[in-house]
């Protein structure tokens, strides 16, 4: 299962990324994420130029819900060269734009209605899977889910209803803070997960950081 640490904190790109990303990046991680706000353009290119020299690929999330906001994060993914799109309320924007200018950035978008922010998830689950059908004939590379951001359900029955009902990679994204979560979405078939705000509070682990990485990354060799 993919582990997308996210420089982020309360769904913002943190002002110290560089440094966090410096202090992480050879713990073993494979990709590193941050958030479409918070960070300022050429900070925000300095982490990706800085990212790909580590050979780490990169994940930019697009907290924006409102269509204009969301299509110049679109554009800002594009000009800053990250690897893959995620999240974003758009996906028929997402995949026209990023496609038509760069066929090698992955797009994720959201699944279901997201909305606020830090962002929050509602809907039926059955509004959920006529969502999918449509998202996989746009030719999606995989979805974004804030299922433990789910205002409606239980967020494991939620994942499970997807994971089921698709072969598209399902990136499980907000509020996981604890291993057993991370043991639960990896036995409920998610393909990667991203853990954020919980890394700055020390959740995981007493210590740095880097401390919270080296023990989500010793919980996944034991899956």
């Amino acid at each position: 299962m993919q582990f997308i640490p996210m420089l982020t904190y309360n769904d913002l790109t943190v002002k110290n990324a560089i440094d966090v990303l410096l202090e992480i990046a050879d713990t073993g991680i494979t990709s590193i994420g941050f958030k479409n706000v918070g960070l300022e353009f050429n900070k925000q290119k300095e982490l990706v130029k800085l990212a790909k020299s580590k050979g780490l690929t990169t994940y930019m999330e697009v907290v924006s819900t409102s269509k204009e906001k969301a299509v110049r994060s679109f554009q800002l993914a594009v000009k800053l060269g990250v690897d893959n799109v995620m999240g974003g309320t758009f996906p028929e924007e997402m995949v026209k734009m990023v496609r038509n200018e760069s066929k090698k950035i992955g797009t994720y978008p959201f699944i279901g209605k997201v909305y606020g922010h830090p962002n929050l998830l509602a809907g039926k689950i059955e509004v959920f899977l006529e969502q999918l059908s449509l998202l996989e004939q746009m030719g999606v590379d995989g979805l974004d889910l804030l299922a433990f951001r789910y205002q409606e359900g239980d967020p494991y029955e939620l994942l499970y209803k997807i994971t089921s009902s698709t072969r598209l990679p399902v990136i499980v994204a907000g509020s996981i803070d604890s291993l057993e979560k991370i043991s639960k979405i990896h036995k409920l078939g998610a393909w990667g997960f991203t853990v954020g705000t919980a890394m700055f509070d020390k959740a995981f682990a007493n210590g740095s950081i880097a401390d919270q990485v080296y023990c989500i990354l010793n919980h996944l060799k034991q899956l």
